[in-house]
Protein backbone atom coordinates (compact mmCIF):
# COMPACT_ATOMS: atom_id res chain seq x y z
CA UNK A 1 0.00 0.00 0.00
CA UNK A 2 1.22 3.49 -0.80
CA UNK A 3 2.31 5.22 2.41
CA UNK A 4 1.08 8.61 1.20
CA UNK A 5 -2.44 7.25 0.65
CA UNK A 6 -2.92 6.64 4.35
CA UNK A 7 -1.54 10.07 5.20
CA UNK A 8 -4.12 12.88 5.40
CA UNK A 9 -1.66 15.30 3.78
CA UNK A 10 -2.48 15.67 0.08
CA UNK A 11 0.06 15.54 -2.70
CA UNK A 12 1.14 19.06 -3.63
CA UNK A 13 1.50 19.65 -7.35
CA UNK A 14 3.07 22.90 -8.54
CA UNK A 15 1.21 24.03 -11.65
CA UNK A 16 2.78 26.31 -14.24
CA UNK A 17 -0.08 26.95 -16.70
CA UNK A 18 2.29 28.54 -19.19
CA UNK A 19 1.63 30.69 -22.21
CA UNK A 20 -0.48 30.59 -25.34
CA UNK A 21 -2.56 27.42 -25.28
CA UNK A 22 -1.05 26.36 -21.92
CA UNK A 23 -3.63 27.96 -19.60
CA UNK A 24 -6.45 26.86 -21.90
CA UNK A 25 -5.53 23.17 -21.68
CA UNK A 26 -4.36 23.22 -18.05
CA UNK A 27 -7.89 23.56 -16.62
CA UNK A 28 -9.26 20.40 -18.28
CA UNK A 29 -5.97 18.62 -17.55
CA UNK A 30 -6.38 19.25 -13.83
CA UNK A 31 -10.05 18.23 -14.00
CA UNK A 32 -9.06 14.99 -15.74
CA UNK A 33 -6.38 14.16 -13.18
CA UNK A 34 -8.80 14.93 -10.32
CA UNK A 35 -11.42 12.64 -11.87
CA UNK A 36 -8.90 9.83 -12.41
CA UNK A 37 -7.53 10.11 -8.88
CA UNK A 38 -11.04 10.14 -7.46
CA UNK A 39 -12.11 7.12 -9.52
CA UNK A 40 -9.02 5.22 -8.39
CA UNK A 41 -9.60 6.14 -4.75
CA UNK A 42 -6.31 7.98 -4.60
CA UNK A 43 -5.02 10.66 -2.27
CA UNK A 44 -6.15 14.26 -2.49
CA UNK A 45 -4.20 16.73 -4.58
CA UNK A 46 -3.38 20.27 -3.55
CA UNK A 47 -2.96 22.16 -6.84
CA UNK A 48 -0.67 25.15 -6.42
CA UNK A 49 -0.73 27.50 -9.43
CA UNK A 50 2.54 29.39 -9.81
CA UNK A 51 3.76 32.26 -11.96
CA UNK A 52 6.22 31.62 -14.75
CA UNK A 53 6.54 31.95 -18.48
CA UNK A 54 6.73 34.52 -21.22
CA UNK A 55 3.57 36.34 -20.12
CA UNK A 56 4.97 36.49 -16.58
CA UNK A 57 8.18 37.97 -17.99
CA UNK A 58 6.23 40.57 -19.96
CA UNK A 59 4.26 41.56 -16.83
CA UNK A 60 7.02 41.40 -14.19
CA UNK A 61 10.41 41.25 -15.88
CA UNK A 62 10.98 37.71 -14.51
CA UNK A 63 10.32 34.54 -16.47
CA UNK A 64 10.66 32.31 -13.41
CA UNK A 65 10.25 34.23 -10.14
CA UNK A 66 12.22 33.00 -7.13
CA UNK A 67 8.97 32.51 -5.19
CA UNK A 68 7.74 30.12 -7.90
CA UNK A 69 11.00 28.16 -7.84
CA UNK A 70 10.85 27.95 -4.02
CA UNK A 71 7.26 26.69 -4.10
CA UNK A 72 8.05 24.18 -6.85
CA UNK A 73 11.00 22.89 -4.79
CA UNK A 74 8.69 21.93 -1.94
CA UNK A 75 6.02 20.33 -4.16
CA UNK A 76 5.70 16.59 -4.75
CA UNK A 77 5.54 17.15 -8.52
CA UNK A 78 5.44 19.86 -11.16
CA UNK A 79 2.81 20.04 -13.90
CA UNK A 80 4.11 22.21 -16.71
CA UNK A 81 1.90 23.68 -19.42
CA UNK A 82 3.06 24.89 -22.81
CA UNK A 83 5.49 27.73 -22.16
CA UNK A 84 7.11 30.40 -24.24
CA UNK A 85 6.11 32.87 -26.92
CA UNK A 86 8.46 33.59 -29.81
CA UNK A 87 7.39 37.23 -29.81
CA UNK A 88 8.49 37.77 -26.19
CA UNK A 89 12.26 37.79 -25.79
CA UNK A 90 15.01 38.81 -23.42
CA UNK A 91 16.82 42.05 -24.36
CA UNK A 92 19.65 39.99 -25.91
CA UNK A 93 17.17 38.30 -28.29
CA UNK A 94 16.93 34.90 -26.59
CA UNK A 95 13.45 33.39 -26.30
CA UNK A 96 11.92 32.99 -22.83
CA UNK A 97 12.25 29.29 -21.90
CA UNK A 98 11.18 28.76 -18.29
CA UNK A 99 11.01 25.00 -18.82
CA UNK A 100 14.79 25.11 -19.33
CA UNK A 101 15.15 27.36 -16.26
CA UNK A 102 13.35 24.69 -14.21
CA UNK A 103 15.58 21.92 -15.56
CA UNK A 104 18.73 23.90 -14.82
CA UNK A 105 17.59 25.00 -11.35
CA UNK A 106 16.66 21.47 -10.27
CA UNK A 107 19.51 19.78 -12.21
CA UNK A 108 17.05 17.72 -14.26
CA UNK A 109 18.05 15.93 -17.42
CA UNK A 110 14.68 16.06 -19.18
CA UNK A 111 10.97 16.60 -18.82
CA UNK A 112 9.24 13.22 -18.90
CA UNK A 113 5.97 12.41 -20.57
CA UNK A 114 4.70 9.07 -19.25
CA UNK A 115 3.70 6.58 -21.92
CA UNK A 116 2.26 3.10 -21.86
CA UNK A 117 2.46 0.66 -24.74
CA UNK A 118 -0.14 -2.06 -25.26
CA UNK A 119 0.74 -5.59 -26.40
CA UNK A 120 -0.03 -6.13 -30.08
CA UNK A 121 -0.08 -2.42 -30.98
CA UNK A 122 2.74 -0.63 -32.79
CA UNK A 123 5.38 0.88 -30.52
CA UNK A 124 5.51 4.71 -30.79
CA UNK A 125 9.22 4.64 -31.62
CA UNK A 126 10.61 2.29 -34.25
CA UNK A 127 14.06 1.97 -32.65
CA UNK A 128 14.20 -1.27 -30.61
CA UNK A 129 15.85 0.64 -27.73
CA UNK A 130 12.50 2.42 -27.20
CA UNK A 131 10.97 -0.80 -25.89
Amino acid sequence: MNERKSNVTPYTIAVFPGDGIGPEVMTPCIELVDAAVSAAGGAAIDWQTLDGGADCYRATGEAMPAASLDAAATADAILLGAMGDPTIRYPDGREITPQIDLREHFALFAGLRPILTWPGLPVPLADPRAR
